[in-house]
C-alpha cells in the first residue's frame, strides 16, 4: 500500500483565553463548547461518541490487507480539563484508530492527555508515518492573528499546569513555527480531528466564512506540516469519521479515495491540491466547512462548478467535485 508508506496524522487543539474545539458532527451538528471548556455542554457529544465508538470497535476487528511496522503517533490534548468528558470521548475514538492500525501491523505510539506533552511529541514524532492529533485548533484569524508564529499550532499538555489548556505564541507546540521542526517521515500524513480552523470553520466565527478564508486556514495548517516533512494533510469534525477513514485506508484505498468515501459529499470543492467539504446546511450554517484534505504533490483537475449560487461567496475560485 504505497499510499501509506509515508503518512503522518496530526489532530489539533488550540487554546488560550478563547479555546476553540470544533463541534462534533454526525450528519448534523451538535452543541459545542465555545470559550470555557469547563462550561461546555459536553453530555450530548460524549453520549453520541460512546454509541458510535461501540460500533466502530467491532469494525476494528475486521481483517486488513497489509502488515508493516511504519509508525503511527496519536495525540489527544487537553480539551476540557479538569472535567475531561470531551477529552475522554476523543481518547475513546483515538483508541479505536489505534486498534485498527495495530491490527494492520503498524507500531502505534499513544500520547493521550495528561501525557500529550511537547517533549514527548518531539521524541515520538521523529520519522512518524502517521501523526494523529485530536483537540483544539488556532488557525488563521484566531484572536485576530494571522502570522504562523502565532497560529497553526497544537494545544498540548503543560506538565506544570495540566488543567489549563494553552496554545499560541510562546507555547511549546502552540504555533506553526514550532511544529515545523517536527521531523516527520517524508511524505507522511497529518490529520486533525475536531479542531477549529483545521477544516476551514471555527466555533468563534459569528457567521459562516467565505471559501477564501476557509481555504486560507486549511492551507496555513497544511503548509506548516508540509515543512515538517508531511505530504498529506487532512481534517474533519465528524464523529466516527477518523476510524472509518483509516479502515478505508488500510483496506487499500488511496488517501483521496478514502477521504471522498468517508467525508465527501455534494458540496465538495476542489482547487489546486485541495479538497474542501461544506456541510449540507450551508450557507445558513455558521460552521459550514467540516472536512478538508490537501495533497502536497498533486494538482487536482479543475472542473465546472454547477449550481453555484450567489450565497456561496468566494467559492468561484474553487470547483465543485
Amino acid at each position: 500500500m504505497a499510499w501509506l508508506c509515508k503518512l503522518s496524522i496530526i489532530l489539533i487543539l488550540p487554546v488560550a483565553l478563547l479555546l476553540c474545539v470544533a463541534p462534533a458532527m454526525a450528519g448534523q451538528q451538535e452543541s459545542a463548547s465555545v470559550a470555557s471548556p469547563a462550561a461546555a455542554p459536553l453530555q450530548q457529544t460524549a453520549a453520541m461518541s460512546k454509541s458510535i465508538i461501540a460500533g466502530l470497535s467491532a469494525r476494528a476487528d475486521a481483517p486488513t490487507l497489509s502488515a508493516r511496522q511504519d509508525k503511527v503517533v496519536i495525540v489527544v490534548g487537553p480539551v476540557d480539563p479538569p472535567i475531561n468528558k470531551r477529552t475522554n470521548a476523543y481518547i475513546a475514538e483515538a483508541k479505536v484508530v489505534a486498534k485498527i492500525m495495530e491490527r494492520a501491523g503498524y507500531q502505534v505510539v499513544r500520547l493521550f492527555h495528561p501525557n500529550a506533552t511537547w517533549e514527548k511529541l518531539c521524541a515520538a514524532g521523529k520519522d512518524a508515518d502517521l501523526l494523529i492529533y485530536y483537540g483544539h485548533g488556532n488557525g488563521y484569524g484566531w484572536e485576530g492573528m494571522t502570522e504562523n508564529s502565532s497560529i497553526n499550532g497544537f494545544c498540548l499538555t503543560d506538565p506544570e499546569h495540566p488543567d489549563i489548556p494553552m496554545t499560541g505564541p510562546g507555547i511549546p507546540g502552540g504555533n506553526g513555527e514550532q511544529l515545523r521542526v517536527l521531523k516527520l517521515a517524508a511524505g507522511s500524513m497529518v490529520v486533525m480531528v475536531h479542531a477549529c480552523y483545521a477544516s476551514g470553520s471555527s466555533q468563534s466565527d459569528k457567521k459562516a466564512v467565505a471559501y477564501e478564508v476557509a481555504s486560507k486556514r486549511v492551507a496555513g495548517y497544511a503548509e506548516t506540516f508540509f515543512r515538517a516533512g508531511a505530504g498529506y494533510y487532512l481534517a474533519t469534525n465528524f464523529v466516527g469519521a477518523a476510524p472509518d477513514y483509516f479502515q478505508q485506508l488500510v483496506g487499500g484505498n488511496s488517501p483521496r479515495e478514502a477521504f471522498l468515501k468517508v467525508m465527501g459529499g455534494a458540496r465538495t470543492y476542489s482547487s489546486t491540491g485541495m479538497l474542501l467539504v461544506e456541510d449540507k446546511d450551508a450557507p445558513n450554517d455558521p460552521y459550514p466547512w467540516v472536512s478538508a484534505m490537501v495533497e502536497k504533490s498533486v494538482q487536482l483537475a479543475l472542473a465546472p462548478a454547477p449550481n453555484q449560487s450567489s450565497t456561496q461567496d468566494g467559492k468561484a475560485a474553487a470547483k465543485q467535485q
